[in-house]
């Protein structure tokens, strides 16, 4: 029987990612727990995945659907009575 947590169901990769130090000072203030005087656990990659899902899902719905294609005119010979 294995001990620890469980894989994730869809495997991280490391990103090295700079940022401006007024933002990281201002988001590391809200994300700081105060008894430990650290940031909480995971919350910064979870604020990075929330921001990129959105930013995701924003661009798919800007982007057009490939236009669906019609099929050309049928010419009919004229009815004879």
């Amino acid at each position: 029987m294995s001990v620890g947590r469980k894989p994730n169901a869809i495997p991280r990769i490391p990103w090295k990612v700079m940022v401006r130090a007024d933002l990281a000072a201002e988001v590391e203030l809200i994300i700081t727990d105060p008894m430990r005087e650290k940031p909480k656990y995971g919350a910064r990659t979870q604020l990075l995945e929330m921001l990129l899902e959105r930013y995701l899902k924003e661009v798919r719905l800007q982007q057009k659907p490939p236009p669906v294609p019609t099929p050309p005119p049928v010419a009919y010979p004229p009815e004879s009575d």
